[in-house]
């Protein structure tokens, strides 16, 4: 079944893929797919990135997608989890937000402490609460991760959060491309 739902991903992709800037080839697309997971997720102008760098958001989120789907017995669980989560992003920033719930959910950490360094799960939770609108939600999840450990990861991601409170109802390109500055 993986093969035949890769095989639509990629009849598919090539479609989507009209705009110029956002066109990749096919053999664009399997170099992508063979990325180590370092490349195709966590270096700029590679990978996801790429596309996303460009606008190209549907595209990074169904490359990324792709890449999850041929990769994923390769990939240690904990990246996985992030590549999930950045799919998520790329199909909130193009506006699809119940698919970027899907995949924002799908990264949640079930062996998640309940003191951790990184309040992970609180973070995905409250962008989820934040793509489905839902005001009261995200301010649990934001306390939440206030009260947690104090750490780069952490203090970056409550920013976010402070934002997503501040933008609540703008896209979610808004709290991040704005500075939270959403009135």
């Amino acid at each position: 079944m993986n093969k035949i739902f890769i095989a639509i991903i990629f009849s598919v992709i090539p479609l989507l893929l009209s705009a110029e800037e956002c066109r990749l080839t096919s053999q664009q697309i399997q170099d992508n797919l063979k990325l180590d997971w370092k490349e195709f997720d966590q270096t700029q102008n590679m990978g996801h990135r790429l596309l996303a760098a460009k606008g190209c958001y549907l595209e990074a989120a169904l490359l990324t997608d792709s890449y999850n789907l041929q990769n994923r017995d390769l990939i240690d669980p904990s990246k996985l989890r992030i590549l999930y989560f950045h799919a998520g992003q790329m199909y909130a920033y193009a506006e699809l937000n119940e698919v970027a719930v899907s995949r924002m959910m799908n990264s949640l950490n079930p062996k998640e402490d309940m003191n951790p360094e990184l309040n992970w799960n609180d973070y995905v939770q409250a962008s989820v609460a934040f793509l489905r609108n839902d005001r009261e939600s995200l301010e649990i999840f934001q306390k939440k991760l206030a009260a947690g450990k104090a750490s780069e990861g952490n203090d970056l991601n409550l920013s976010v959060v402070n934002n997503f409170l501040k933008c609540l109802g703008k896209p979610y390109s808004w709290p991040y491309g704005r500075s939270g500055d959403c009135k």
